[in-house]
């Protein structure tokens, strides 16, 4: 999400790697500050080296290699970074550079990108080995995000009138009922529930269960 080009995705992955761990050998020590000396070859102007730009691209090339590289989001891709060539690149980086290359996104979504969708489609087995897909139930989500919370509770009282609801559901069971299983919307709901129940629960105890369900 925000990468506009495949040379910005290849500085991205080359500047976020992981340290080598202290054992390292020192080919790899080498190629650890070579990924700072990169940034540097790209902003300071050599006299002595032509080309800054190409050397730096080349050592950000050598770097590349026996990584686990994890790309997020695949479905808010900048329009202006190429399906193509993105699958090209990460194609290029498993088969070329030994990388075990990870995909994260949302199927559905993904499937309805104007171009993503049917780049995916038309390439999917020759790029993905393999998949795993997660979904979750409703409840599921749920319990994940209210873990063993007052809030999950059922409501006991018995007010019916003007300001009390006829409906006796649980927050998980209106969560339940509305298919929600989206962790954001979940959390969200359960900071702005901690946020008025202290004041709504001490000064209207009887309106706070209906209050809760309304949220």
């Amino acid at each position: 999400f925000g990468v506009s080009s495949i040379a910005e995705l290849r500085r991205m992955i080359v500047a976020r790697r992981a340290p080598f761990p202290k054992s390292a050998t020192l080919k790899k020590k080498i190629l650890s500050r070579a990924t700072n000396a990169t940034t540097l070859l790209r902003y300071v102007d050599l006299g002595f080296v032509k080309n800054t730009a190409l050397l730096a691209e080349a050592i950000e090339d050598s770097v590349l290699r026996d990584l686990v590289v994890c790309v997020d989001d695949l479905e808010r891709k900048e329009p202006t970074l190429s399906e193509h060539a993105l699958l090209g690149f990460l194609t290029s980086l498993r088969d070329e550079k030994n990388c075990k290359v990870v995909l994260l996104f949302n199927d559905e979504v993904a499937a309805k990108k104007e171009g993503l969708g049917p780049t995916l489609s038309e390439y999917r087995e020759k790029v993905i080995d393999s998949e795993v897909s997660l979904r979750p139930t409703p409840a599921e989500c749920f319990d994940l995000v209210f873990v063993k919370s007052i809030d999950a509770e059922a409501p006991t009282e018995k007010n019916v009138g003007m300001f009390f609801a006829v409906d006796n559901r649980s927050i998980r069971e209106i969560f339940v009922d509305a298919k929600v299983a989206n962790i954001r919307m979940l959390r969200r709901t359960q900071d702005v529930l901690r946020f008025f129940e202290a004041e709504l629960k001490r000064s209207y105890p009887l309106l706070w269960p209906s209050f809760r369900r309304q949220i």
